[in-house]
């Protein structure tokens, strides 16, 4: 069985890009599975991404550096995929790129699979924005098959057409609570007695790290043993740093980069603070849950991310200290380790994904 994962870019830390890694690594285990991988753009991390070695790469022309000869390109791998793969899966988060739609409407097993449920670029751009509703178009006259991790997802590229959808699942025991690797890693960053917050993602306009950095001030007024974990890089990073400085909390926020541990660390955290713009199914939030953290998250997010009693959702237009004083209340019942057993009953262990995934694949 002969997979083509297509995909515009891979970053370091990017949803779309862990996903495609963790999920076709261990598709790729399987001796009857075949893994062609197709990266239209090579991000400026490319060379420092953990690609599997079972992996074929497969290059392209560059849209952005010779848009007829990316055009050729996919004209001539759609020619072909019918009879050199068993389906052509399909990771976005919009239409605007995807020129090669209608080389692929009319062909089979065609999987479009929607990995969020927004995009400013797009709705900012007047012809971003008709782009990407010919691509809808296009989509919705085609014989396409379509995934998405969320209703949200599913409605910004498929409207209201069916779908199947397929959970942003983690490998749960990693993500287990341990007590020893909490205390081992609050001494390690000198968190001992402290309350910690944290937060995952990119430093990007989507993950609005500038307003949790101004719900945490409001919290950290009322408790000054308080400290914010923040994880990832972005071009946002800078800023988020000097409204840190501006609003005196150089001591209180800690900026820890990218990191190759997150599953250990979410073990020394208390509360995780998602106040994003738009989000398809985040799967730092799947992992954190997995953990028994409690999480607080914007209501741009589905409520769909809502896996234990211990999640929240808050509305953007409160202001900072409503939010802070919202998380200021809450308290967690749950007991941490219980909180993979509840993530496997509701569908969100990787491994049974990939199974589920497997499976869909071999059903011809």
């Amino acid at each position: 069985m002969k997979i083509l994962v297509v995909c515009r870019t891979l970053k370091q830390g990017g949803g779309i890009s862990e996903w495609i890694l963790n999920y076709y690594r261990e598709l790729a285990k399987k001796t009857d599975v075949s893994i062609d991988l197709l990266v239209e753009e090579k991000s400026a991390d490319f060379t420092r991404i953990n690609i599997p070695q079972e992996f074929n790469i497969i290059n392209i022309h560059s849209l952005k550096s010779n848009f007829f000869g990316y055009l050729s390109d996919w004209y001539r791998i759609s020619q072909k995929v019918e009879t050199d793969y068993d389906y052509v899966h399909i990771h976005l988060d919009n239409f605007v790129r995807v020129f090669y739609l209608p080389f692929l409407k009319n062909k089979n097993n065609i999987i479009l699979h929607s990995h969020n449920s927004y995009n400013d670029d797009v709705t900012n751009s007047f012809i971003k924005r008709c782009i990407h509703n010919i691509g809808k178009q296009i989509v919705k006259h085609g014989r396409f098959i379509r995934f998405a991790c969320s209703d949200l997802a599913a409605a910004w590229l498929f409207d209201e057409a069916p779908y199947k959808q397929i959970n942003n699942g983690v490998n749960l025991l990693d993500f287990q609570y341990d007590g020893a690797t909490r205390a081992a890693y609050r001494k390690k960053l000198n968190l001992i007695d402290k309350t910690v917050y944290g937060h995952v993602g990119r430093f990007v306009y989507q993950k609005n790290q500038q307003r949790l950095v101004k719900i945490f001030s409001e919290i950290y007024k009322s408790n000054r043993n308080s400290v914010l974990l923040l994880v990832g890089t972005g071009t946002e990073q800078d800023k988020v740093k000097q409204l840190v400085n501006e609003l005196g909390l150089e001591e209180a926020v800690y900026f820890l980069g990218h990191r190759n541990d997150v599953a250990q660390l979410l073990n020394a955290l208390d509360f995780i603070i998602f106040p994003s713009h738009y989000e398809g199914l985040p799967i730092a939030l799947v992992e954190a849950q997995a953990n028994g953290i409690p999480v607080f998250y914007s209501d741009s997010i589905t409520k769909e991310v809502e896996l234990l009693p211990t999640s929240f959702a808050f509305s953007l237009h409160d202001n900072d200290i409503q939010i802070a004083q919202r998380i200021l209340q809450a308290q967690s019942l749950l007991n941490r380790k219980s909180a993979t057993t509840i993530l496997k009953a509701k569908g969100y262990d990787r491994n049974d994904v990939v199974e589920k995934l497997y499976h869909f694949y071999k059903q011809d």
